[in-house]
């Protein structure tokens, strides 16, 4: 991995007298500051100076920015929850993928795949048609703001298809993305915790699960992203040979299970059980059988012995007669309705709740479904 993260220092023979000359003058500078007592200045130069090697190291690997976007989504927002002024960490680290994806393919502009350039231009006429109906939106500045995020996975995905090469750049990217999903599990077990005894807390959950919460996501959200890095870490763990590493990679599952029950998400966990189910058909052969079997049954008695797990069960028994469900049915009628009154155009982004009849929350409303929200949003283009 260490291959993975040094910066390519085949220029440091050609400028080391340079290279060396600008270090000792900055040690320079911060031994004069240190001596005058000028701490924050101080600081400063050595955050500029760290500024300016990441940026360095960006440039030379410029799929770290991948992972670095990612970890940073976790890092919340800037400012005080109580303040109309926050930043998250994402907006800083965006606008550096931009420049270092646009700087990298302008200098290197060898010819790419004709599925890069469909996928791009497939993608672009999406953008594009999509900021044309923010203009339709009753809250336009909602729906671009949802738009910006459709924009930055266009970037995100352009260059990771650019930039990431190799098996070592994949496996780097895994690693970062178990990583971030165990983050997000003590995340949302810190959330729990805050909420009292064990007792008080699991019964404010089950009245309403989206105080397990940040910054930037709720349950639902948490949910998807572990029906994502759940099995794309089983099938690395099957492709490792190293005891140590299958160890930590179940412990790390056990986490990743942990963590999606606390999330109440049903449909969570059906989409989790459906990719798992997949997996198991592609990966099960004979000398794979007792693995799998032994990994499941420790699985399965983990997820037992969490009590939210038979108020997850008993939710997806009376699925039939829930409110829940009740209530997306009702939206799904709305969502459908707002299509057939804007069949071409639809309604914006994120603007929905503004055509819905039947609404409980002042959150934006989701359609719970991908087509339906895209006809409802975007139009059939």
């Amino acid at each position: 991995m260490s291959n993975i993260i040094s910066p390519d220092i085949s220029i440091v023979p050609k400028y080391r007298n340079g290279i060396i000359g600008i270090f000792i003058t900055i040690e320079l500078i911060l031994l004069t500051l240190v001596t005058f007592e000028l701490y924050k200045i101080s600081i400063i130069v050595v955050s500029g100076v760290i500024g300016v090697f990441v940026l360095y190291l960006f440039f030379n690997k410029p799929f770290l920015v991948i992972p670095t976007l990612l970890l940073s989504i976790l890092a919340g927002t800037i400012g005080s929850s109580t303040s109309d002024s926050q930043a998250s960490f994402t907006d800083l680290i965006f606008p550096i993928l931009i420049a270092i994806f646009l700087i990298r393919t302008f200098y290197n502009k060898s010819e790419k795949s004709e599925q890069y350039n469909f996928i791009k231009t497939f993608y672009i006429a999406f953008l594009v048609w999509s900021l044309f109906t923010v203009l339709l939106a009753v809250d336009r500045s909602l729906a671009l703001a949802y738009w910006r995020n459709y924009f930055a996975g266009f970037i995100v995905f352009l260059t990771g298809l650019a930039f990431i090469k190799n098996y070592k750049h994949i496996r780097f990217l895994i690693i970062v993305l178990i990583i971030w999903g165990i983050i997000l599990a003590f995340i949302e077990l810190n959330a729990f915790i805050s909420l009292g005894s064990a007792s008080s807390a699991l019964v404010k959950v089950l009245l309403n699960k989206n105080l397990i919460s940040t910054t930037w996501g709720r349950s639902n959200y948490f949910a998807a992203f572990y029906v994502l890095i759940i099995p794309i870490s089983l099938g690395y763990l099957f492709s490792l040979k190293s005891k140590k590493g299958k160890s930590l990679l179940i412990i790390a599952l056990i986490l990743l299970f942990s963590g999606i029950t606390i999330t109440l998400s049903r449909g969570g966990l059906l989409s989790l059980g459906v990719a798992v189910l997949i997996f198991i058909s592609k990966v099960l052969k004979p000398k794979t059988f007792f693995p799998l079997l032994g990994l499941i049954l420790l699985i399965s008695i983990i997820l037992l012995l969490n009590p939210l797990t038979l108020f997850i069960f008993k939710g997806l028994s009376t699925v039939d007669s829930n409110l829940s469900t009740y209530s997306r049915l009702n939206f799904y009628v709305d969502v459908w309705n707002t299509f057939l009154k804007n069949p071409i155009t639809g309604v914006g982004f994120a603007n929905l709740g503004h055509y819905a009849q039947f609404k409980i929350t002042n959150a934006p409303a989701s359609a719970h479904n991908i087509i339906l929200g895209a006809l409802g949003e975007t139009g059939i283009i």
